[in-house]
């Protein structure tokens, strides 16, 4: 045989006439005319090789199958494999070869941080979860189109607490910043006051930006805990749909949801209306009773004492957070101080829940954060996160509902 071998990962169809070789600048197609006499397939068990004879009047093609690939190749397949099983994920062939590119080299990225985590480098761990075959990018893109707001500070419907502001007709009060120091330890988790953790991603599936209404849900249902009727679901779909179909997944702010629900005076229970990973025409039922009656209150922004005050007494808050970092789309235990993150509120993109605090002699001072990416994603669906140090601005702007 005579000509130059080239080798290359391609991807083989049924169709003989579909015969793909995939490179790093793209997907191209073998023609009769192609100068290539050597080309290596790699099938996920077998080695195929294809040599392709040059004829005057015809090619010939001779298929030799061997068993080729090495141990260590059998595992990262069969790990690929399992990690879509588990999520429910399933490609064509041409974007199952990106993904799969994809997810291993994000483990090995994961595995440094880890290496340096062991070192002592890092106080948190990352680990594979729905996101492992995305770019960063992609997970980026979630949060791209969310708008920075501002809080204003007098409204008919908001209160404020803080004592850094003038009295107000509409309930301002003080309290002593000292009261603070005597709260060691609280999880609204162990108080039936939070349901279980919801993804908004479905299984790494969606990309609607949706943490705020998610997040807007959970005190809700935090809420609504302390009435008779006990804690319930309600729907983050019916927020997402109806608030503004054209931006429901554009990222709005718990603010529009809560607003929402003031202005109905109810949401839909989430048996009713269940979130579908997506913005669709809004279905929302009059007669599908939901929450109680709420007001709106804010916590003085970068006053942790008071927000460790609020989430003592008062129960769920929700928090903006910074969430473009490899770090946190990866995030999977221990204390995230992770001081990449930006502390504005024009990077407050992404919406959470304080359910908790604690004060460990070995952790430290710690908030216990509630998010809505799914269990498989970071301490089971939460993550720990420092006090006192406003990372990746969790402090910048609380807001929460009292009866």
């Amino acid at each position: 045989m005579q000509g130059r071998r080239k080798f290359f990962e391609i991807i083989f169809s049924s169709r003989s006439e579909k015969l793909y070789k995939t490179k790093a600048n793209g997907v191209g197609r073998f023609h009769r005319n192609s100068p290539l006499k050597y080309v290596r397939l790699s099938s996920g068990r077998l080695d195929i090789h294809l040599v392709i004879l040059e004829d005057k009047m015809k090619i010939i093609l001779v298929l030799l199958a061997t068993v080729a690939l090495s141990a260590s190749n059998l595992q990262l397949v069969s790990e690929w494999n399992t990690f879509k099983r588990r999520h429910n994920k399933q490609y064509k062939p041409m974007e199952d070869v990106m993904r799969k590119n994809n997810y291993y080299r994000n483990k090995e990225r994961i595995a440094s941080h880890n290496f340096l985590y062991n070192q002592g480098v890092f106080n948190f761990k990352l680990g594979i979860n729905q996101f492992a075959d995305w770019t960063e990018q992609e997970f980026y893109n979630i949060f791209q189109s969310a708008p920075s707001t501002s809080y204003t500070y007098h409204n008919t419907t908001d209160r404020w607490i803080g004592g850094s502001f003038s009295k107000d007709t509409y309930g301002w009060k003080e309290r002593d910043k000292r009261q603070a120091t005597k709260y060691f330890s609280k999880d609204w988790r162990t108080e039936r006051a939070v349901n279980p953790i919801r993804d908004q991603t479905v299984l790494g599936k969606s990309q609607c930006n949706a943490g705020w209404a998610f997040a807007t849900v959970a005190a809700l249902e935090a809420h609504d805990s302390k009435y008779p009727s006990g804690l319930q679901q309600f729907s983050e779909q019916n927020l997402i749909d109806c608030i503004s179909r054209e931006i429901g997944c554009g990222g709005m702010t718990p603010r529009n949801g809560f607003e929402y629900v003031l202005d109905k005076g109810n949401i839909n229970k989430l048996s009713k209306y269940p979130y579908e990973g997506g913005a669709k025409e809004c279905r929302y039922d009059e007669e599908d009773y939901g929450t109680s009656g709420i007001q709106i209150v804010n916590v003085m922004p970068m006053n942790e004492d008071q927000l460790l005050e609020t989430v003592a007494e008062e129960g769920v808050v929700v928090v903006g957070f910074d969430p473009l970092n490899f770090s946190f789309m990866f995030y999977a235990s221990g204390i995230y101080d992770e001081r990449r993150c930006k502390q504005g509120i024009s990077n407050q993109l992404h919406y959470m829940n304080i359910v908790g605090f604690e004060d460990d002699p070995e952790a430290g001072k710690y908030w216990i954060v509630r998010n809505s990416f799914g269990t498989s994603w970071g301490e089971s669906g939460y993550m720990r996160v420092p006090r006192d140090a406003n990372i990746c601005g969790i402090a910048y702007q609380p807001i929460y509902l009292i009866v």
